[in-house]
């Protein structure tokens, strides 16, 4: 029984490391295309959760 356990608890923290790299590789892609869309100074507000007030931009 406990042998069962610690197969479970193992396979279940292999589980939790596979979801979190991909869950990195994610974030980093949606930060990159974030930023391909939008000037980086407002990108990296709206990442840190910041209100971004309107303003205009020049490309």
């Amino acid at each position: 029984m406990l042998a069962m356990m610690e197969k479970y608890a193992d396979n279940l923290e292999a589980l939790v490391e596979e979801r979190t790299d991909q869950l990195i590789e994610e974030k980093k892609k949606t930060e990159e295309l974030l930023h391909e869309m939008l000037p980086r100074s407002v990108a990296d507000q709206l990442m840190r959760g910041k209100r971004v007030e309107a303003d205009t931009f020049d490309w």
